[in-house]
């Protein structure tokens, strides 16, 4: 799942709560169908009738509007939460995050960012069955891992029997952990040596913080400017006033790619093991695709009569960009509605991503009436949002309809958590434009696209337009995912 993770860890005890409705809501566009919060309660909150222990807070819809974590206060120093999107498998309200477990006097919650392919097979080489409505999700198996191999192993931590247990799952984890054994109690991160989900740590005179994305750490958010990526096989520990850190699985790094073209906000940073600081900004990125493009594509050879459009948000700055590097005018020819909910892709089934297709966008026809309309978009998974755009481009009076993508073509599904499969990607096989509506469509090349970003092809992860993976993993059909 292409979720968002949230982690505090506090200097002193304080109201939790107001840390993760800034931290959560940052990271609400990763995930808006269900959220949760874990906190680490403690016994000064007592007078209120609360136990000493985890307590976990969970609910549907978008986080930003949560009434069952943000108006409900909440003390203690460590907490985690997540943002969620469903799919088809698990949309509904068991499969919100964090999960909590209890082994050998040891309690801990799970956020999770990521997808573990092979987890069934490992489970049962354990003797962990799985029980349809409460067991289908493989973050809660990884947690059930993780707490089976320390109920085998009395003696060890929380940080060894992560370990242990994840060594030979497959696919990829930003993962964040609430723990409370004995008088040891704080939170931890951890991140697959391939690194393919961001996560990153930053703190300031309050405490730390782990989030999946740089805008949480912002002036405007939390205010953490001391903060850097926890890197691919990380694992960091914090216990409010320190952290630990240490590799613990061998190091492998490969970015996912869609996270600069789509998933992440114009706002954060995309992380670069190859330059100082924090990378390179996802504004720049995008601008930069649509500059780039511009040096390669020009419809029909000509700039006569032709604008170019951006999709709302992340093909608007590609739009921007490749008026930049041409000229040719960029004109703001889609309206949003904004009572409508923006990540059609990360809609569970096909009739939702219509419903909301046909609400969301508009065309503005004073704009693209007798115009050539050169569309921007940051992709294309299964083609939804584009074609119902050049249906609606064309109705409101665009001579002709261009399309140019962000990111090169998705031919295979992902097995590390985004939610496409390969049975309904529409750049597998055939003409895309054709089928799409358009006259044309370009996409931008690997290298390119890599450029953009300031990376090597080999530092991030392409797999999705190649079909080639690099861990062995099967690619489940929709119906049969479990997460």
């Amino acid at each position: 799942m292409g979720c968002g993770v949230f982690g505090v860890a506090l200097k002193r005890e304080g109201q939790l709560d107001s840390f993760a409705a800034v931290g959560m809501t940052s990271i609400t566009h990763r995930g808006e169908e269900s959220h949760g919060f874990a906190a680490l309660e403690q016994r000064r909150t007592a007078f209120l009738g609360l136990k000493d222990g985890i307590k976990i807070r969970r609910g549907m819809g978008p986080a930003m509007m949560s009434s069952e974590i943000f108006e409900k206060p909440i003390y203690g120093r460590f907490g985690t939460g997540q943002t969620r999107y469903g799919t088809s498998a698990g949309n509904g309200f068991e499969h919100a995050q964090p999960f909590g477990y209890k082994v050998n006097g040891t309690e801990f919650a799970i956020s999770h960012n990521g997808n573990f392919p092979n987890i069934m097979e490992i489970a049962r080489d354990l003797g962990i069955g799985r029980d349809k409505a409460n067991n289908s999700s493989d973050t809660k198996i990884a947690g059930m891992l993780i707490a089976e191999t320390m109920r085998r192993d009395p003696n060890l931590g929380i940080e060894e029997a992560i370990g242990k247990a994840l060594k030979d799952v497959a696919g990829s984890y930003s993962m964040v952990v609430l723990f409370s054994s004995g008088n040891r109690k704080g939170l931890l991160a951890v991140r697959d040596g391939y690194g393919k989900m961001p996560l990153w740590i930053g703190g300031n005179d309050a405490g730390w913080f782990v989030s999946s994305e740089t805008v949480t750490f912002e002036p405007a958010k939390l205010n953490a400017p001391d903060y850097r990526r926890i890197i691919p096989g990380e694992m960091v520990v914090l216990d409010g006033n320190r952290v630990d850190s240490g590799i613990i699985f061998k190091a492998t790094a490969g970015h996912c790619s869609f996270q600069a073209s789509y998933k992440e906000r114009i706002d954060s940073y995309f992380e670069s093991p190859v330059s100082d600081g924090n990378g390179r900004s996802i504004y720049e990125i995008r601008e930069e695709i649509g500059r780039i493009i511009g040096r390669r594509y020009l419809p029909g050879g000509s700039k006569e009569n032709l604008i170019v459009i951006g999709v709302p948000d992340s093909g608007t700055l590609i739009a921007v960009g490749y008026h930049d590097e041409t000229g040719v005018p960029f004109k703001l020819g889609l309206r949003r509605d904004p009572y409508v909910g923006h990540r059609v892709y990360m809609m569970p089934s096909e009739e939702d991503r219509e419903r909301m297709t046909k609400a969301k966008l508009d065309p503005v026809r004073a704009v693209v009436e007798g115009k050539r309309v050169l569309l921007m978009d940051d992709s294309v998974v299964r083609g939804t949002t584009a074609k119902r755009q050049a249906e609606k481009l064309r109705a409101a009076g665009a001579l002709e309809v261009y399309l140019a993508l962000g990111h090169p073509p998705i031919i295979s599904g992902c097995p590390y958590g985004n939610d496409f499969y390969t049975e309904e990607l529409m750049a597998k096989g055939g003409d895309v434009a054709r089928k799409l509506g358009f006259d044309d469509v370009f996409y931008i090349s690997r290298e390119d696209h890599a450029s953009a970003i300031g990376m090597p092809v080999k530092s991030l992860c392409y797999e999705c337009t190649t079909g080639l993976y690099s861990q062995p993993v099967e690619l489940l059909p929709r119906s049969e995912r479990r997460n």
